[in-house]
Protein backbone atom coordinates (compact mmCIF):
# COMPACT_ATOMS: atom_id res chain seq x y z
CA UNK A 1 0.00 0.00 0.00
CA UNK A 2 1.44 3.91 -0.87
CA UNK A 3 2.43 5.40 2.39
CA UNK A 4 0.79 8.27 3.29
CA UNK A 5 2.09 11.75 2.60
CA UNK A 6 1.80 13.27 6.31
CA UNK A 7 3.38 16.80 5.39
CA UNK A 8 0.58 18.42 7.19
CA UNK A 9 0.66 17.24 10.44
CA UNK A 10 4.47 17.62 10.98
CA UNK A 11 3.78 21.25 10.12
CA UNK A 12 1.04 21.56 12.63
CA UNK A 13 2.90 20.09 15.20
CA UNK A 14 5.82 22.31 14.24
CA UNK A 15 3.30 25.39 15.12
CA UNK A 16 1.74 24.02 18.14
CA UNK A 17 5.00 22.97 19.36
CA UNK A 18 7.74 25.27 18.62
CA UNK A 19 10.01 24.86 21.84
CA UNK A 20 10.07 21.14 20.46
CA UNK A 21 10.76 21.76 16.74
CA UNK A 22 13.55 24.16 17.31
CA UNK A 23 15.54 21.80 19.73
CA UNK A 24 14.96 18.71 17.20
CA UNK A 25 17.73 16.50 16.63
CA UNK A 26 19.86 19.62 18.38
CA UNK A 27 23.30 18.92 19.94
CA UNK A 28 23.17 21.76 21.65
CA UNK A 29 19.58 21.07 23.76
CA UNK A 30 21.19 17.97 25.09
CA UNK A 31 19.07 15.05 26.38
CA UNK A 32 15.65 13.95 25.80
CA UNK A 33 14.94 16.92 24.50
CA UNK A 34 16.46 16.57 21.26
CA UNK A 35 14.01 13.60 20.46
CA UNK A 36 10.82 15.23 22.42
CA UNK A 37 9.51 16.31 19.09
CA UNK A 38 10.23 13.39 17.14
CA UNK A 39 8.75 10.89 19.62
CA UNK A 40 5.29 13.33 19.59
CA UNK A 41 5.15 13.36 15.62
CA UNK A 42 5.51 9.36 15.89
CA UNK A 43 2.89 8.86 18.32
CA UNK A 44 0.25 11.19 16.80
CA UNK A 45 1.05 9.34 13.30
CA UNK A 46 0.55 5.97 14.76
CA UNK A 47 -2.43 6.63 17.07
CA UNK A 48 -4.62 9.05 14.50
CA UNK A 49 -3.06 7.84 11.32
CA UNK A 50 -1.87 4.82 10.83
CA UNK A 51 -0.27 1.95 13.96
CA UNK A 52 2.65 1.33 10.85
CA UNK A 53 4.16 4.28 11.76
CA UNK A 54 7.14 4.56 14.78
CA UNK A 55 9.81 5.62 16.05
CA UNK A 56 12.74 4.46 14.39
CA UNK A 57 16.01 2.66 16.13
CA UNK A 58 19.40 4.34 14.32
CA UNK A 59 20.78 1.28 12.46
CA UNK A 60 18.74 -1.30 14.20
CA UNK A 61 19.65 -0.16 17.73
CA UNK A 62 16.26 -0.14 19.42
CA UNK A 63 17.77 2.21 22.10
CA UNK A 64 19.24 5.04 19.94
CA UNK A 65 16.05 6.30 18.46
CA UNK A 66 16.64 9.16 15.27
CA UNK A 67 15.97 12.25 16.10
CA UNK A 68 14.00 13.48 13.05
CA UNK A 69 12.64 10.64 11.08
CA UNK A 70 10.11 7.87 11.61
CA UNK A 71 9.73 4.77 10.91
CA UNK A 72 6.77 2.97 8.35
CA UNK A 73 6.33 -0.79 9.04
CA UNK A 74 5.60 -3.68 6.67
CA UNK A 75 7.32 -2.54 3.08
CA UNK A 76 9.83 -0.87 2.06
CA UNK A 77 13.99 -0.52 1.72
CA UNK A 78 14.89 -1.22 4.82
CA UNK A 79 14.58 -3.98 7.15
CA UNK A 80 13.81 -4.72 10.56
CA UNK A 81 16.43 -6.63 12.37
CA UNK A 82 13.97 -8.16 15.02
CA UNK A 83 11.20 -9.43 12.84
CA UNK A 84 12.92 -9.72 9.69
CA UNK A 85 9.97 -7.40 8.28
CA UNK A 86 10.62 -4.36 5.23
CA UNK A 87 10.60 -1.25 6.71
CA UNK A 88 10.96 2.28 5.00
CA UNK A 89 12.79 5.21 7.35
CA UNK A 90 11.06 8.66 6.52
CA UNK A 91 13.12 12.13 7.24
CA UNK A 92 10.63 14.38 8.55
CA UNK A 93 12.71 17.47 9.39
CA UNK A 94 14.99 18.83 6.43
CA UNK A 95 18.36 20.56 7.80
CA UNK A 96 17.56 19.11 11.53
CA UNK A 97 19.92 20.77 13.83
CA UNK A 98 20.82 23.44 12.12
CA UNK A 99 19.92 27.42 12.30
CA UNK A 100 17.14 27.09 9.98
CA UNK A 101 15.24 23.13 9.65
CA UNK A 102 12.34 22.84 7.29
CA UNK A 103 9.24 20.34 7.64
CA UNK A 104 10.05 17.76 5.22
CA UNK A 105 8.51 14.25 3.87
CA UNK A 106 11.15 11.90 2.14
CA UNK A 107 11.84 8.18 2.00
CA UNK A 108 15.10 7.46 2.32
CA UNK A 109 16.46 4.76 -0.27
CA UNK A 110 19.41 3.01 1.18
CA UNK A 111 18.29 2.78 5.13
CA UNK A 112 20.01 -0.44 5.79
CA UNK A 113 18.67 -2.16 9.12
CA UNK A 114 15.86 -0.28 10.88
CA UNK A 115 14.87 -0.99 14.13
CA UNK A 116 10.53 -0.09 14.23
CA UNK A 117 9.98 1.32 17.93
CA UNK A 118 6.63 1.39 19.10
CA UNK A 119 5.45 5.05 20.35
CA UNK A 120 4.50 5.96 23.37
CA UNK A 121 1.39 8.45 24.46
CA UNK A 122 3.08 11.55 24.77
CA UNK A 123 1.19 14.28 26.61
CA UNK A 124 -0.94 17.08 25.08
CA UNK A 125 -1.50 14.71 21.98
CA UNK A 126 -4.66 12.39 22.42
CA UNK A 127 -4.60 9.77 19.74
CA UNK A 128 -8.03 10.40 18.02
CA UNK A 129 -8.49 7.06 17.49
CA UNK A 130 -9.13 6.31 13.83
CA UNK A 131 -5.41 4.45 13.29
CA UNK A 132 -5.12 1.29 11.41
CA UNK A 133 -3.67 -1.63 13.23
CA UNK A 134 -0.18 -2.89 12.72
CA UNK A 135 -0.38 -6.23 10.99
CA UNK A 136 0.69 -9.06 12.89
CA UNK A 137 4.06 -10.76 12.17
CA UNK A 138 3.22 -13.94 10.14
CA UNK A 139 3.38 -17.41 12.42
CA UNK A 140 6.31 -18.98 12.14
CA UNK A 141 5.76 -22.61 10.22
CA UNK A 142 4.08 -25.43 11.89
CA UNK A 143 6.90 -27.63 13.07
CA UNK A 144 6.92 -31.26 11.37
CA UNK A 145 4.86 -34.06 12.12
CA UNK A 146 6.87 -36.97 12.01
CA UNK A 147 4.83 -39.63 13.40
CA UNK A 148 3.55 -40.46 9.83
CA UNK A 149 6.87 -40.94 8.39
CA UNK A 150 8.45 -42.57 11.81
CA UNK A 151 5.24 -45.15 10.96
CA UNK A 152 6.29 -45.55 7.48
CA UNK A 153 9.80 -46.45 8.14
CA UNK A 154 8.57 -48.88 10.74
CA UNK A 155 7.14 -50.95 7.78
CA UNK A 156 9.83 -50.97 5.89
CA UNK A 157 11.95 -52.17 8.08
CA UNK A 158 9.43 -54.88 8.38
CA UNK A 159 9.22 -55.69 5.51
CA UNK A 160 12.82 -55.48 4.46
CA UNK A 161 12.41 -58.37 7.55
CA UNK A 162 10.33 -60.26 5.68
CA UNK A 163 11.93 -60.37 2.56
CA UNK A 164 15.30 -61.39 4.28
CA UNK A 165 13.42 -64.60 6.09
CA UNK A 166 11.94 -65.72 2.92
CA UNK A 167 15.40 -65.28 0.89
CA UNK A 168 16.92 -67.60 4.02
CA UNK A 169 13.79 -70.37 3.23
CA UNK A 170 13.93 -69.95 -0.81
CA UNK A 171 17.95 -70.37 -0.52
CA UNK A 172 17.26 -74.03 2.36
CA UNK A 173 14.92 -75.15 -0.38
CA UNK A 174 17.36 -74.64 -3.03
CA UNK A 175 20.01 -76.15 -1.12
CA UNK A 176 18.03 -79.26 0.16
CA UNK A 177 16.93 -79.97 -3.83
CA UNK A 178 20.90 -79.79 -4.94
CA UNK A 179 21.63 -82.38 -2.52
CA UNK A 180 18.86 -84.98 -3.54
CA UNK A 181 19.43 -84.39 -6.90
CA UNK A 182 23.22 -85.22 -6.22
CA UNK A 183 22.49 -88.02 -4.65
CA UNK A 184 20.22 -89.19 -7.28
CA UNK A 185 22.84 -88.98 -10.10
CA UNK A 186 24.92 -90.76 -8.31
CA UNK A 187 22.68 -93.68 -7.85
CA UNK A 188 21.86 -93.27 -11.49
CA UNK A 189 25.27 -93.49 -12.38
CA UNK A 190 25.81 -97.09 -10.01
CA UNK A 191 22.77 -98.72 -11.59
CA UNK A 192 24.72 -97.93 -15.27
CA UNK A 193 28.07 -99.08 -14.30
CA UNK A 194 26.39 -102.24 -12.62
CA UNK A 195 24.27 -102.94 -16.05
CA UNK A 196 28.17 -102.41 -17.91
CA UNK A 197 29.42 -105.13 -16.16
CA UNK A 198 26.45 -107.72 -16.09
CA UNK A 199 27.18 -110.51 -18.98
CA UNK A 200 25.09 -110.80 -21.66
CA UNK A 201 23.10 -113.47 -20.71
CA UNK A 202 22.64 -112.08 -17.46
CA UNK A 203 19.14 -111.10 -16.54
CA UNK A 204 19.54 -107.58 -14.39
CA UNK A 205 18.10 -107.84 -10.60
CA UNK A 206 18.15 -104.54 -9.04
CA UNK A 207 16.47 -103.72 -5.24
CA UNK A 208 13.78 -101.24 -4.92
CA UNK A 209 15.54 -97.23 -4.37
CA UNK A 210 14.12 -95.16 -1.91
CA UNK A 211 15.56 -91.80 -1.65
CA UNK A 212 14.53 -87.96 -0.79
CA UNK A 213 13.72 -85.83 -3.78
CA UNK A 214 12.75 -82.09 -3.68
CA UNK A 215 11.55 -83.08 -0.02
CA UNK A 216 9.36 -86.21 -0.86
CA UNK A 217 9.81 -89.85 -0.01
CA UNK A 218 10.22 -91.55 -3.61
CA UNK A 219 10.73 -95.20 -4.24
CA UNK A 220 11.45 -96.79 -7.03
CA UNK A 221 10.42 -100.68 -7.97
CA UNK A 222 12.53 -102.44 -10.78
CA UNK A 223 10.24 -104.39 -12.90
Amino acid sequence: MAIPNCTDIIERLAREYPAEWRKAHNPSGGGPETEAFIRRVAWVLHSTVDQRFGLNGKRGNYNDISDDVVNWFGEGPGTDPKTGSPVTVIDVIAGAGGPDPKVYWGIIDSPGPGGWVKPEPVGGSSSGGGGTPLPAPPPPPPAPDLTAITKRLDALVEAVAMLKQAVHRIEGHASTAAHESTQAAVRASDIKTQLANLPASSAPTFPPYEGSFFGRRVRLEPK
